[in-house]
């Protein structure tokens, strides 16, 4: 009796191929958990498949891909931004830029009209990286600039992305896209610790997990982080979104307004439900700046309305029995309330000038860095970290680089030349306010939204004028100026 042949024609080979590597994955799930250390059962299984599609989707779309890579590239980052807590020892965003820059090298090799972006703002960034580095003398451990490594390549993968793609205008209203999704996903976090009191979290660790809860009058609230590491970092990322529609809203009639508009308000209760005060201050006043900006005119009327409700303040208190006496008391108990984060400060700066480290600082690996917490909390004020960290030589490039970001910010809203262009221009101005107030309450020098950010400003400006401030005058007399 013959035996019939194995039929390995070109439809049941590749269903064979697909069946022998789930087979083989799903045999050796047990080790490579154990050997990788996996908390959860079959996740190589499902790294390995989410790879083999990622690869077949590849092969399968290669050409509509390449066409596009430059966005999609962008759009990853996005989300890499945004799913810091998606771990596993490395969280995506980082496996997306391990993946990102040997394929960016191979696309800079391959093409030879692509060359890395060199710009003023580019020197102060390496300057900056280079002294954090140097402090490493003190006590040498690469692992402590972790962050600072991550940041840095993230500026310089977005800096020369939307450099070779023009794609700045395209990749805000993306940021408001996905921000939004992480947005819905924060409220249903608040929803279901409200409802059940339990908390929808990535890998977070125990010690910022319980800074996320605050007891206010109206009960316990979580301070939602979404898909990101921290509540402060998210309210940043909610901060830039917020801004960007802000200034679309204003500048762009034409625009589905009832999209954005609901887009505007599920960033706004996300970003309220985070309780950073601070990053609510920098809203508040960085709006109230857009708007004046938009309207000059209703400057006039707005500081009227507040001259007139701090006269009939005045005149309450003064008519109402110990009304003096109860605000009296509640204008003390708020340096109170920040008598610890004051006094961290203060420290911070005492012990710079009174070390001999002055000028490469502390170190970036220094425990309390001149401060004295039984916790072993550091100055809450970014530029005072940075001067404790890297020295007077770190302050001076860290400094240089919000001196520039401003410089470049008031050119570009000066010779924006379409409408959505000034819309981008002014939420980027908006979003810089926001920041800088953000860092004078942080304990955290290094926010990866805002070196994203300095990228998208610094290729916006070369986008618009160019260099040096030598084309600014140039274009604004060929019909730039305020729109």
């Amino acid at each position: 009796m013959e035996l019939p042949l194995l039929d390995m024609s070109e439809n049941r080979l590749y269903p064979l191929l697909l069946g022998v590597v789930i087979g083989l994955s799903v045999a050796i799930d047990p080790l490579a958990t154990r050997f990788f250390e996996f908390g959860t059962p079959y996740l190589f299984t499902v790294f390995l498949f989410l790879i083999i599609t990622g690869g077949v989707l590849l092969y399968c779309f290669q050409e509509f891909l390449l066409a596009r890579r430059y966005q999609i590239v962008l759009i990853l980052m996005i989300i890499g931004l945004q799913t810091t807590s998606i771990q596993a020892g490395i969280d995506i965003g980082e496996l997306i830029i391990v993946t990102l820059v040997p394929l960016l090298l191979v696309d800079i090799w391959a093409g030879s009209d692509k060359k890395f972006l060199i710009t003023p703002l580019t020197f102060m960034v390496v300057l900056f990286f280079m002294v954090i580095v140097a402090s490493l003398t003190k006590d040498f451990n690469p692992l402590v600039i972790r962050k600072e490594i991550k940041a840095v390549v993230i500026f310089f993968l977005m800096l020369n992305l939307l450099h070779w793609s023009q794609l700045n205008n395209s990749l805000a209203r993306w940021f408001i896209i996905i921000t939004s999704c992480s947005a819905i996903f924060a409220l249903m976090q608040e929803w279901i610790y409200l409802a059940t009191g339990e908390v929808l979290v990535g890998n977070i660790d125990s010690i910022s997990l319980k800074n996320m809860f605050e007891e206010t009058a109206l009960g316990s609230f979580f301070r939602v982080p979404a898909f990101t590491n921290g509540y402060r970092e998210f309210a940043l990322i909610l901060s830039l979104s917020i801004s960007l529609l802000t200034a679309r809203l204003l500048y762009l009639p034409n625009c589905k307004r009832k999209y954005w508009i609901l887009a505007l308000f599920i960033n706004l209760a996300a970003v309220s439900c985070t309780l950073a005060k601070d990053i609510l201050l920098g809203l508040a006043l960085g709006g109230a700046m857009l708007l004046f900006i938009y309207r000059p005119k209703f400057l006039w009327p707005a500081g009227i309305v507040t001259v007139s409700l701090a006269a009939v303040m005045a005149l309450f208190l003064t008519t109402t029995p110990g009304g003096w006496d109860s605000t009296s008391e509640l204008v003390q108990t708020i340096p109170g309330m920040e008598r610890e984060r004051m006094q961290l400060n203060r420290e911070g700066i005492e012990g710079l000038i009174g070390s001999e480290d002055y000028l490469l600082g502390a170190g970036v690996n220094a425990k309390n860095r001149y401060t004295d917490h039984h916790q072993g909390w550091k100055a809450h004020n970014a530029f005072i970290l940075v001067a404790d960290a890297g020295g007077l030589l770190a302050l001076t490039a860290y400094s240089a680089i919000f001196l520039w970001l401003i410089y470049r910010l008031i050119c570009i809203n000066l010779v924006v030349r379409s409408v959505e262009q000034l819309a981008l221009a002014r939420g980027l101005l908006m979003f810089f306010f926001v920041a800088l107030i953000a860092l004078q309450f942080t304990s955290e020098y290094i926010e990866m939204i805002f070196w994203m950010y300095a990228a998208i400003v610094e290729t916006f400006a070369i986008q618009i004028m160019g260099f040096f401030p030598g084309r600014v005058s140039k274009m604004a007399l060929e019909g730039g100026g305020f729109a």
